[in-house]
């Protein structure tokens, strides 16, 4: 069999190098590639007949039927033909990354499945060419995922990734039909280069405008220069392979783009004003595009990346994101009206017909349906889309459905899904396919967004937004995706195994859910399990709390009912050999185990309500609860210590394998990890903060009963932070390495771990 190119180069070698690697990979045989046909062969074609002339022939005499693919669009057709008792294979697509899509379908059909850890390959003795009328295509324009700008772990985060991390994630993207990805985990040099005259590359890593023991440190880890050129390397190697990556423009400063202090000094910019919201150190505040040169700076940022790394093809702004102008409404929105009135105008001069995305999470924090809807009326539907990543907001208000663009003006449905401390597996997918619903039949909606905090932490929402962004079946809801992840992710026996598991699982994960970015929203609320000494709601007794508290309750009432059985489950299958099994069961537990955690601190409180109400036994089931919540905690550090995912100590030596670390990063990383927004499921962090933590809690609280104070402890407000600041004292001065995890001893333990935590979770069943 010969595979038929009509050149080596472009996305014609990176088509043919992949179809020989994946047929290799299978059959062991190795493939030839020609740019001629060859007598007496078999053949595979890849291109159409713009690109083949016979091909154009073979459709002139009826050999086969025209491909019919529109041009520019990502549609493709796989087509089998015998001729002259030869097997030909034509795979084309409508433009570059297309026919990527089309080789990669012929190995998905073979058997192949694609996710972002890894491909799952099967040996096969031979491959048919048979049988093959396939014409594949997409719903919506535009499918893509977003990367972002937090720090903790390797695995979820984005910035800790080497170009070879990144090259596995870009041909992940192809491989399931996305066609755009958004990079924003920082700015890398681009100030440097814009304002080469007035911003110095930082020396030894050390950035002055970073806030310790936060996450706006932003200190180095590999150095700027070396971060500048591995930017450019991941957007050609994206651009090589046809996916599309928006320029940020207009106002571009804010958490993930500081302005270095060297421009501050120097250009001395005068600020927006600002009555609200976030970003009010310098560095993080929005420069006033009243004044001209503002403007012009902004722009010169967004020419400066569209020059060294970028391509003009498409927009982003996020507006004055998060952030109130003026603290009375109508002068607030007409301010914000006026900065996108002046973007949009200036990117008009520059760049008159590409498109540009409007992001909405300020209209789902700062403003009203009805302010949304009158902005949307002053746009141009030809060039400007609504870019939604807020859709399975639990606001029944604020949200796409309210805001005049459903069979009204271009938008992007988008799923946020979860914030920086939530990486584990979540999402409520019956509001999710409501929505989705609407999206798929509304003409005017051209894309589907996935939009979190983190990267890599759900495989189960990975899947539902692979298949249904690039063909939505959202009537089907979740059980069948859960089908095809079974059947395309695990082998043998572990697919039975591992389906009955996930079912299992699916209250536990259905029970947490992106709240949506307007706070409070005390019913569900962040994962306070991470913050217990911080997390007002569960330190005070007010009528609206202890509202917020019961609703939790109830809200994860069915989670609770089966954690015992499921944690007994996952003990029972323990941690086989195979990656991909022994992954996703690690995943399941940590997030059984945290709803565990999230569930008995909710009913902590309310046991506290019902010592304070002198209910008969109260004490006794704080005191009891209190020890379950402790052993949780340990159950989920145990099991944390299973895999290097989730140790910052295996995150350090994965950066230092990349390229040389700034020596002094440590502590930039504990910071990044261990504040309060971005706490997570660390397992270093477990005996460094958060037990340590909860310890203090639970004697102050013991203390508490046994004085038998039944007072509302308005003390709490006063110790707490002083609890914390003891804590966050010895975990910034104690050496990381010293609480680094034992894999194989954590692994030989795991089952008595998962088994004995589901005894203790089973006694206070409801």
């Amino acid at each position: 069999m010969k595979l038929l190119i009509p050149k080596y180069e472009g996305i014609y070698r990176i088509a043919a190098d992949e179809f020989r690697s994946f047929w290799h990979a299978m059959t062991d045989e190795r493939v030839e590639a020609v740019t001629e046909p060859v007598g007496g062969e078999d053949h595979v074609v890849l291109g159409g007949d713009e690109e083949f002339p016979f091909v154009f022939e073979l459709i002139l005499n009826g050999t086969i039927p025209p491909f019919g693919i529109p041009i520019g669009g990502d549609s493709f057709v796989l087509r089998s033909a015998e001729i002259d008792g030869h097997d030909w294979l034509f795979l084309a697509g409508g433009r570059p990354r297309a026919l990527l899509y089309a080789v990669y379908a012929f190995f998905e059909h073979q058997g192949c499945s694609y996710f972002p850890d890894g491909d799952r390959i099967p040996k096969r003795a031979s491959l048919s060419l048979k049988g093959f009328d396939l014409y594949e295509r997409n719903r919506f324009q535009y499918r893509m995922i977003r990367y972002f700008a937090h720090r903790g772990l390797k695995r979820f985060q984005a910035e800790f990734w080497d170009f070879e991390d990144w090259k596995r994630e870009i041909d992940f993207l192809v491989k399931r039909r996305f066609n755009l990805f958004m990079l924003r985990i920082g700015m890398d040099d681009l100030f440097q280069k814009a304002f080469p005259d007035i911003v110095p590359y930082p020396e030894n890593g050390r950035v002055p405008e970073s806030i310790p023991h936060s996450y706006n440190d932003r200190n180095l880890f590999w150095s700027l220069e070396y971060r500048g050129a591995l930017r450019r390397k991941i957007l050609a190697y994206a651009r090589e392979r046809d996916l599309l990556h928006p320029e940020d423009v207009g106002v571009v400063t804010h958490w993930y783009s500081r302005t270095p202090q060297a421009y501050l000094d120097q250009a001395a910019p005068r600020f927006i004003p600002q009555a609200g919201g976030a970003y009010y150190e310098p560095t993080g505040r929005a420069w006033d595009i009243r004044d001209r040169k503002n403007l012009e700076a902004y722009f010169k940022l967004t020419e400066t990346h569209i020059r060294e790394y970028g391509s003009p093809d498409i927009f982003h702004t996020i507006g004055l994101a998060e952030r109130m102008c003026f603290p009375e409404r109508r002068e607030n929105l007409a301010f914000k009206l006026y900065v996108y009135r002046s973007i949009i105008s200036e990117l008009r001069k520059r760049y008159p017909n590409a498109p540009l995305l409007i992001g909405t999470w300020d209209f789902s924090t700062f403003w009203t349906p009805e302010e949304v809807t009158a902005f949307i009326g002053e746009l141009d539907p030809g060039r400007n889309l609504i870019f939604d990543y807020t859709s399975d907001t639990d606001d029944p208000v604020n949200y796409f459905m309210n805001w005049g663009v459903v069979r009204k003006f271009p938008w992007i449905f988008g799923i946020f899904s979860a914030y920086e401390s939530e990486t584990d597996l979540r999402g409520d997918y019956t509001r999710i396919s409501e929505r989705l619903k609407i999206a798929a039949a509304d003409p005017e909606c051209r894309g589907f967004a996935l939009w979190p905090e983190c990267s890599h932490s759900d495989i189960l929402l990975m899947e539902y937004v692979c298949r249904n962004s690039w063909k939505p079946e959202p009537e089907q809801g979740i059980r069948p995706v859960i089908d095809a992840l079974c059947r395309s992710r695990y082998s043998g026996e572990m697919q039975k195994v591992m389906h009955a598991v996930w079912l299992e699982a699916l209250p536990v994960i259905e029970s947490r859910f992106f709240i949506g970015p307007v706070t409070p929203r005390g019913r569900m609320g962040h994962e306070i399990i991470f913050n217990v000494l911080h997390v007002k709601n569960y330190r005070t007794f007010t009528p609206e709390n202890l509202t917020a508290h019961r609703l939790t309750a109830e809200t994860m009432r069915a989670a609770e009912c089966v954690l015992p059985d499921l944690l007994c489950t996952l003990a029972a299958i323990g941690l086989p050999d195979e990656v991909f099994v022994c992954k996703d069961l690690l995943d399941l537990a940590k997030t059984t185990l945290g709803r565990a955690l999230h569930i008995h601190l909710t009913h902590l409180m309310l046991d506290l309500e019902h010592f304070r109400s002198r209910i008969s036994g109260a004490a006794e089931s704080v005191r009891s609860r209190l020890a379950l919540i402790e052993s949780c905690y340990e159950a989920l550090r145990d099991v944390l210590a299973c895999s290097g995912d989730f140790s910052l100590n295996h995150t350090l030596h994965a950066l230092e394998r990349s390229a040389p670390v700034y020596p002094d990063f440590v502590g930039t990383l504990k910071a990044d990890a261990g504040n309060h927004y971005c706490r997570s499921y660390v397992y270093e962090l477990f005996d460094m903060l958060y037990l340590p933590e909860f310890r203090l809690y639970r004697n102050y609280t013991e203390e508490k009963i046994l004085r038998e104070d039944r007072g509302i402890w308005d003390d709490a407000e006063a110790r707490f932070p002083e609890l914390e600041q003891q804590t966050e004292a010895f975990y910034y001065s104690a050496a990381l390495p010293g609480f680094a995890p034992n894999l194989s001893e954590a692994r030989r333990h795991y089952k008595l771990t998962m088994k004995s935590i589901a005894y203790k979770l089973k006694g206070f069943l409801p």
